[in-house]
């Protein structure tokens, strides 16, 4: 009589919050183990009941639902044909344990930068490679390979050397530096490569955020009636006022937007956040000049021709593609807007970072407050 191995149940599930990697869960013979494969893929698109996946993109469905139907078939393979003791080694049968390489934090960096290029932006890629450099360039100074145990005192170490080599007082920048390396070191637990890592304890240091630069009402009328010969600076005026007038960032003044019932709604080339913008006759205009194609300039240009304004007009403000920004927010605070409907404007997640750097503080808002609310001595009158 031939005796048949009990078969696997193999299931595959993506785990929330785990980057959208796909992990498969073996059950043999009264026990349960977990890896994960490695691949990324979107939640979304993954049927959990029919163990399929299924998008917009038909290359990608084929290669993933083959290599769930391939790894299947190999587990049970290996099942039917050999005897083993618990779920763990079946696993191990398809996984020969390697000899593990020496994990240091550069290397886990690195994988975390190249496993970001799918989902993250060219920017935001560029910053983190300028990151891995400056580790690059510390373990050089300090003669040291650093690993996981990167630690507390080793970070503070970085930070000073940082803003020595730097030649500045921004802690803020030194310390996104450590930030990035516990992001790498927390993406790199949770896929299993390290068990545990020091930073995980890390809080960030924070300078005291600068009052956001911003032009007042009378710095913004000279921008507005007077007319520029050159027409480059013309053009620069031209963006910077509809930049002032929507909030809008530089690298999204050439991005797709659309106007629907006076509103400007487009999406955050950065970040991906959806933005709403009420639209004023300034930037209608511009828009209706320029057949709603803006003409480009790169950020060299407007921001030196930005400067020959400042200038020309006299005000004594450092004058960049991002006041522009700061210079809407704060009117907008101003004319009785909430924070909430600035940072919607913005195309902000958060209404702190709305609220710390790009709201100048005056007293303008007070007094459109004063005008709307009862006196004090209103409410003791009704009492």
């Amino acid at each position: 009589m031939i005796k048949f191995n009990p078969m696997p149940k193999i299931t595959f599930f993506i785990r929330k919050g785990k980057n959208d990697i796909l992990y498969c869960r073996v059950s043999y013979k009264g026990t349960v183990s977990e890896f994960a494969t490695h691949e990324v893929v979107n939640i979304k698109h993954w049927n959990q009941e029919q163990q399929i996946y299924f998008s917009e993109f038909k290359n990608k469905d084929r290669y993933i639902n083959m290599y769930v139907q391939s790894l299947s078939l190999k587990l049970k393979s290996n099942a039917l044909l050999c005897e083993y003791k618990n779920s763990k080694e079946l696993i191990n049968s398809i996984q020969p344990q390697k000899e593990k390489e020496p994990t240091t934090l550069v290397k886990i960096v690195k994988d975390y930068i190249e496993q970001s290029q799918k989902k993250k932006r060219t920017g935001t890629i560029r910053t983190y490679e300028v990151r891995l450099r400056n580790l690059i360039l510390f373990e050089k100074v300090t003669k040291t390979k650093y690993d996981e145990h990167f630690s507390l005192k080793e970070a503070e170490k970085f930070i000073a050397w940082f803003m020595k080599t730097r030649k500045t007082t921004n802690q803020t920048t030194a310390s996104r530096h450590i930030e990035f390396f516990k992001t790498a070191l927390k993406h790199s637990s949770k896929i299993g490569n390290i068990k545990n890592y020091e930073l995980i304890n890390y809080e960030p240091m924070r300078d005291k955020p600068n009052t956001p630069v911003h032009l007042n009402k009378d710095e913004l009328k000279k921008i507005i009636h007077f007319n520029f010969e050159n027409s480059k600076i013309s053009i620069c005026k031209e963006l910077y006022l509809f930049q002032i007038s929507t909030g809008i960032s530089y690298c999204d003044l050439w991005n797709k937007f659309t106007i629907q019932k006076n509103m400007l709604i487009g999406t955050r080339s950065k970040t991906g956040q959806m933005f709403c913008i009420p639209i004023d006759d300034i930037a209608k205009n511009i828009l209706k000049k320029y057949n709603g194609k803006l003409p480009f300039l790169c950020n060299a240009l407007y921001n030196k021709y930005l400067k020959h304004i400042a200038n020309k007009l006299n005000i004594k403000k450092r004058l960049t593609t991002h006041t522009g920004r700061k210079t809407f927010a704060t009117l907008q605070n101003e004319n009785g807007w909430s924070l909430e409907s600035i940072a919607m404007m913005l195309g902000h997640s958060s209404v702190k970072t709305t609220e710390m750097y790009y709201i100048g503080k005056n007293f303008n808002r007070l007094e459109f407050e004063a005008e709307k609310r009862n006196s004090f001595s209103s409410f003791l009158e009704h009492d």
